[in-house]
This record gives structure tokens, sequence and C-alpha cells, in this order.
């Protein structure tokens, strides 16, 4: 923990100024995008382009600030991961070097489905990683230029996108609003029916009589039909069923 508030710490007045600036965009951007978006939309949005725009500026100023020490190169992979095996100060270090880039990779996919892919960010934080080292290298501001960096920057983006694509992927339950009508009534903008409302988009609505209000008739005695459309994905052949009671 001493080694994060000795290299980052100088870093934290800057977070700190910056959440003001941040707060009025944020709240511009949900104002100008509820004019054509709900309120929900526009406030998950503004939020995700926000966080985005920090933790890139953040990062950013991280990675360039310039140190005492004198800089290195490492250019053989592995060499650090040993090194943090049994010091402290080289774990912290490699632990940070985890996280610098996973918070981008859980938010970018978040925000646009283009990022939606575990193998594009991927090779984007890749090529971000090697372009943090090249430029600390060019720039002999005292850092390490370490292949090893650039392995956990991107195992850290990686992660972060697999996290966020689990979330954003994960299987939905429907919600159902049962509305009871006679079986005689007929779907239509003023009918009663018997409706499953679905929270997924692509879903149909089923429209389904309440079997009780369904009197027996000579012939079909003891017998209920059924009818209703497919919702959620099923066999069309089997929407329309027969059951005994």
């Amino acid at each position: 923990m001493e080694y994060l508030l000795q290299h980052f710490g100088k870093l934290i007045p800057v977070a700190v100024a910056m959440v003001l600036p941040a707060s009025v965009v944020w709240l511009t951007l949900i104002v100008r995008r509820r004019r054509r978006l709900s309120l929900r939309r526009a406030f998950v949005t503004a939020s995700l382009d926000v966080a985005i725009v920090m933790w890139g500026a953040w990062v950013s100023l991280l990675v360039t600030m310039p140190t005492t020490a004198q800089g290195s190169v490492h250019l053989v992979p592995g060499t650090d991961l040993l090194v943090a095996a049994g010091s402290r100060e080289a774990f912290w270090q490699l632990t940070a070097n985890f996280s610098l880039l996973l918070p981008l990779g859980m938010l970018l996919p978040a925000r646009w489905a283009w990022w939606r892919s575990t193998r594009r960010m991927t090779m984007a934080a890749f090529a971000t990683s090697c372009g943090i080292e090249l430029t600390q290298y060019v720039a002999a501001i005292g850092r390490v230029t370490s292949t090893d960096d650039v392995l956990v920057n991107t195992t850290g983006a990686a992660a972060g996108a697999s996290i966020s694509l689990l979330i954003i992927n994960r299987p939905r339950i429907p919600k159902f609003a049962p509305v009871v009508a006679p079986l005689g009534i007929r779907p239509g903008p003023r009918s009663p029916l018997w409706t499953i409302r679905s929270s997924c988009r692509s879903a149909p609505v089923a429209a389904v009589p309440h079997p009780r209000t369904h009197a027996a008739t000579p012939g079909t005695a003891g017998i209920h039909r059924t009818r209703s459309t497919v919702a959620h994905g099923l066999d069309p052949a089997r929407g329309r069923q027969a059951s005994r009671v």
C-alpha cells in the first residue's frame, strides 16, 4: 500500500479536481440526451461516457508522469513476474499494472456493441499497452519498459471485458402480467386477455384464455382447449395444445 501511495499519491488531487467538471459534463449530457432518449438510457450512457473519459485521462497522466528513478528495459518475458513473487513492492506494482486497463475493458463493451468481443478488446489492449511502453522508453521519464507490463495490462483488459460480457449476456427472466378473460373473446386492442408481457424485446406476446371460464360443451366434456401464440422462442408446432382436466 505504501508503494501505491508513493507512486500514485500525486494523482489523487488531480482526480479530486476532475470530479467537479466531470459532474457538470455528466449533467449536461443527461439533459441533452433526455430530449431523444429515455431518462434511464440517458443516465446510463452519460455515466459511461464520463467514466471512460475520466479513466482514460487518469491513465494518460499516470503513465507519462516522470519519476526520479533510472529507467531500464526488460524484454525477457517473466522477469518482473519472478521478482513479484518474492517482493511485496513488485507485487503491488504488478497489481497496479493489472488494474490499469481493467476498468476500460469493462466500460467500453457496456457502452458500445462494437467492443463486445473479447478478441477485439484483447488486441486493442495489447496495442495500447505497447504504445504506453514505447512512449515511456522514448520519453525517458524514469519508467521501466517491460514485456511483462504489456502482458499484464492486456490480461487485465481481457478480464474486464469478460466480466462485462458475462453481465451483458446473462439470461433474463421474463415478467408475466396475466389478465383473465373468457375463451370467446378474440384478441384486440380493447379485449381483456390473459396476456404475457415479456421484458425481452424480441419475444412476441401470447394471449391465453383462462381455462376456468371455458364451459364444457357436448362432445368435448372435460376437455379445455388453450389457444396461444408462440412466445419466447417455443416450437410453433406446440402453439396449440389440448389438456385433460
